[in-house]
């Protein structure tokens, strides 16, 4: 118990002082540092998804929070990080593959040390073929390569397909740790419609088909390239002929027409000097006839002179 001095001196202390230090002993009672009580966790996102982080922070006074990717702060990234209920939700829009990394929220007011958990984001991504196989022309006896060039999260397995059975590999055919498709000492029951299949625990991807065209090697194909020649030729020499044999037909045809056409001259030809005799009889009977009248006419003249 204080002495009577004591307590004249409390007396004399101001009451504001004496609030103020009772405040001060309280709040040093209430304060709290940063403790996060539910830590960050792994999360799993498709692509084009959205994926969320969540750091609950007991303290007091209330933190201030920051979120980092990688060890770079969030504020740098663009907009499709959005940091929400007082920077305790994480949220990322329409996840993209770049994504993938380790987050990390810092919370700290000043009291203790600033307190910290982190979590990975595992971008998870559907199979997608990104360069599928393209036709191909290939000689026989040599080699072809089909490419098949696949993104997916887990990593896609690859497997190939010839019209709708599957592609089985052995000495001469190998599906690569790349997915492409190789074929040794090319032949032609290769000849065919191909696709690459991706596949994953979240889904399958299938290529469009590509053809496969397998040539005849040099031998063969001198061969047959010199029947097809010896085919062609024959084949012209038989349209040669038929054209030969359809001008001669035709020039046959051609010297009757000019045959007939000139008997048809030469018989209106004799026709008109017939026409032209007819008229020259006629002349001539005329001629006749009118010296017979003049005769006459000089008889009857004489006879009237001898009269008188």
């Amino acid at each position: 118990m204080p002495s009577g001095s004591n307590m004249n001196d409390l007396l004399k202390v101001p009451l504001v002082h004496v609030l103020t230090l009772a405040a001060i002993s309280l709040a040093d009672t209430l304060l709290k540092a940063p403790l996060i009580s539910t830590p960050l966790e792994t999360v799993d996102a498709l692509v084009e998804d959205i994926a969320k982080f969540v750091c609950v922070v007991e303290s007091y006074p209330e933190p201030e929070i920051t979120w980092t990717r990688n060890s770079i702060p969030i504020r740098l990234f663009d907009t499709r990080y959005s940091i929400q209920r007082n920077g305790q939700l994480l949220t990322i829009l329409s996840v993209e593959d770049s994504d993938d990394g380790v987050y990390c929220c810092t919370a700290d007011n000043g009291v203790g040390a600033p307190a910290q958990s982190c979590g990975a984001l595992q971008v998870k991504m559907r199979p997608k073929i990104t360069r599928p196989p393209i036709n191909v022309e290939i000689i026989e006896g040599l080699k072809a390569v089909l490419p098949c060039t696949t993104m997916g999260n887990p990593k896609p397995s690859v497997s190939w397909v010839k019209g709708e059975t599957a592609v089985k590999e052995t000495a001469r055919i190998a599906v690569l740790d790349s997915g492409n498709l190789r074929i040794h000492n090319v032949q032609r029951e290769d000849a065919g419609e191909y696709r690459c299949v991706a596949k994953n625990s979240l889904g399958t991807a299938y290529s469009k088909p590509a053809t496969v065209v397998v040539e005849e090697g040099d031998k063969k194909g001198e061969e047959r390239r010199g029947e097809e020649r010896r085919g062609e030729e024959r084949r012209g020499e038989e349209r040669r002929g038929e054209e030969r044999r359809g001008g001669e037909e035709r020039r046959g045809g051609g010297e009757e027409r000019r045959g007939e056409r000139r008997e048809r001259r030469g018989e209106e030809r004799r026709e008109e000097r017939r026409g032209e005799e007819r008229r020259g009889e006629e002349r001539r009977g005329e001629e006749r006839r009118g010296e017979e009248r003049r005769g006459e006419d000089f008889a009857f003249v004489n006879l009237n002179i001898s009269s008188h």
